[in-house]
């Protein structure tokens, strides 16, 4: 797996929402009583002889990707957005300060593969605002089954440098329907209708998540304090779909947390039952034999390269 990460200090702003802009004036309509002919025939030329959309949204979409708030990304992107309007001929165009926010963050290089028993590639992404390692790292992995703060002493100083998975296993449905679905009439006509009154919040259920909340983070202080190399997750969705959210605090003084790296479910699925397999401990056991998965890492507070394997070894190159 290889990965670099960077973190950037707030320094500016937004980046405004561009897909085509105009740069000549018509003349203005005072009698709307008919449509301007001309003007409509200015904006249909302009459309089909001059269009610059595809243009734009590639330079938005490929070129500069997603943008995280106060991300490189982000700042080129603005930059351009700039740079095209000012082109056009639009006057006072201008990037302006908003906040605070807290710190940018980038992933610069991410690579990540199973080496053994057999090689093959993750599909797999870092959660934002994560730590990077200091330097490569090869290591074990080891299924944590950590539901509560009572068994943090279990498995204090067994986690050091190794690869850890929380979350259990969980059931990937096979998908025999299309994931697409043109609504009916009359499916549009009942979208159509206003929500009826919700319910107010549900006490005990928010204070179930307050609780949940609370013990995430203890978790992950208690994962870093241990010196894990990572914390792998199971990532939302399954077929090779995920999404990928914050990881860490944007803060800038909130302390540095492990690498937190979600994994396309299946591919989780599969470094869990090779940990795991459902004849030995049926995927709810507490495993604490470290069966190999390897990973390499370079980088400081800033950034991470990492390869990852099963019972083997790791290399990185530059």
């Amino acid at each position: 797996m290889k990965r670099k990460t960077k973190f950037y200090t707030p320094l500016l702003a937004a980046l405004p929402v561009l897909l085509l802009a105009l740069a000549w004036a018509t003349p203005a309509q005072t009698d709307w009583s008919a449509p301007d002919a001309a003007a409509i025939t200015r904006f249909r030329e302009e459309e089909s002889q001059h269009s610059q959309i595809m243009e734009v949204l590639e330079n938005l979409t490929d070129v500069y990707g997603p943008r995280l708030t106060n991300s490189p990304n982000i700042r080129e992107a603005a930059g351009y957005a700039v740079k095209t309007l000012n082109s056009w001929g639009l006057a006072n165009v201008h990037e302006e300060t908003w906040g605070p926010f807290g710190r940018g963050w980038s992933n610069e290089i991410f690579e990540a593969n199973e080496i053994a028993p057999r090689q093959f590639p993750l599909i797999a992404f870092p959660k934002a605002w994560t730590s990077g390692t200091n330097g490569p790292v090869t290591a074990g992995a080891i299924i944590a089954k950590i539901e509560k703060e009572e068994e943090f002493a279990f498995y204090r100083g067994r986690l050091r440098g190794m690869f850890v998975l929380v979350a259990p296993l969980r059931t990937v449905e096979p998908q025999f329907d299309a994931p697409a679905h043109r609504f009916t009439d009359q499916e549009l006509v009942d979208l159509a209708q206003p929500l009826p009154p919700q319910n107010p919040p549900d006490k005990a259920a928010l204070d179930r998540l307050r609780k949940q909340q609370e013990f995430g983070a203890k978790l992950l202080k208690f994962l870093t304090d241990e010196g894990a190399a990572a914390l792998l997750e199971p990532a939302a969705h399954d077929g090779g779909t995920i999404t990928v959210l914050s990881g860490g605090s944007r803060e800038l003084n909130a302390p540095a947390i492990l690498p937190r790296i979600a994994v396309d479910a299946e591919n989780y699925g599969r470094i869990f039952r090779l940990l795991c397999p459902p004849d030995r401990c049926g995927g709810a056991a507490r495993p604490h034999w470290p069966r190999g998965i390897g990973a390499g890492q370079r980088g400081e507070a800033r950034q991470r390269r990492q390869q990852v394997g099963k019972r083997g070894h790791a290399s990185t190159s530059d």
